[in-house]
């Protein structure tokens, strides 16, 4: 009886946390994928209107977007755009704009 109230005093084990396998998040989802295939998608279109807007003449305007395709990484949009092309199915209704911004990209 002694041992039983003496069992009885001690806390219960924590349980334990469950194993979460990488494959199996949202971020291999078909909408993670979409979703960071969109924000691909809007910064390379963004660095192809800030670039029309950079005069080189070196003015408070150059240096803001400077700055602005600096935030966004244009310098290597090509490069996450030529990955991006290579990783997406080529059935993906993204698949066709992603081409395309490829294209701008090259001439």
């Amino acid at each position: 009886m002694a041992l039983t109230l003496i069992s009885c005093n001690k806390s219960p084990a924590p349980f334990a946390k469950p194993h979460i396998n990488s494959q199996s998040t949202s971020a291999s989802s078909p909408a993670a994928t979409r979703k960071k295939t969109k924000k691909i998608i809007h910064r390379a279109e963004e660095c192809l209107h800030f670039s029309g807007e950079f005069g080189g003449d070196q003015s408070e305007r150059d240096k803001e977007v400077s700055q602005e395709m600096d935030k966004l990484r244009c310098d290597t949009i090509a490069a996450d755009l030529n990955k991006l092309n290579q990783q997406l199915p080529k059935d993906s209704p993204l698949a066709p704009k992603v081409k395309a911004l490829l294209r701008e990209y090259q001439n």
